[in-house]
């Protein structure tokens, strides 16, 4: 039997500020594939206040979140 692996939206919603840097590089070193969404208007109308914020499917991370749901991936 052949696994099927589960594919996931993943948006990071970043400016490429320091902790958007550190968000990415974890993203990356556990081959998490994810799209940058840079659109402030976009992230105002969600309820960003602040960035990075990680969304998985229709669940909005905040930071701190986002580095632990990383971690367990």
């Amino acid at each position: 039997m052949i696994k099927k692996e589960k594919i996931m939206e993943v948006i990071m919603y970043t400016t490429h500020c320091p902790n958007c840097r550190v968000l990415a590089m974890k993203l990356k070193e556990k081959n998490i594939n994810y799209v940058e969404n840079t659109n402030i208007e976009e992230m105002t109308q969600l309820g960003i206040r602040s960035v990075p914020y990680l969304k998985v499917e229709d669940k909005l991370l905040s930071f701190i979140e986002a580095l632990k749901w990383t971690r367990e991936q």
